[in-house]
């Protein structure tokens, strides 16, 4: 699977972090390529998306992986240089698709 590194500033420090999924690992690098931090996240199924879900002041890194052979739908958000995990869903079913889609709908 070919999948394009993510750039935007996540942590809201006015400058662009990059998020790559690479063996397994989510890793946030700054514009240099240094590496701020690396989680273990199982492999990515799937395109990422970055969006904002809750609404605060991070931008939010929402996937789907498979990880020790289960499939999963996880949000993580990065600040002061560590990875916070917002959100996880365990789904029964094997995953299959593109990835992740979001949007914000306004209501009237």
């Amino acid at each position: 699977m070919n999948i394009q590194p993510l750039v935007a500033d996540i942590d809201n420090n006015r400058k662009n972090e990059i998020v790559i999924f690479y063996n397994d690992s989510l890793i946030i690098t700054d514009r240099i390529l240094n590496v701020l931090n690396k989680a273990d996240v199982g492999t990515l199924l799937g395109e990422a998306v970055l969006f904002n879900y809750d609404n605060d002041s991070l931008t939010e890194i929402i996937f789907n992986s498979r990880l020790n052979n289960l499939d999963y739908f996880f949000v993580y958000s990065f600040n002061n240089s560590n990875f916070i995990m917002r959100f996880n869903l365990s789904i029964s079913n094997r995953l299959n698709g593109s990835g992740i889609k979001c949007l914000t709908i306004n209501s009237t």
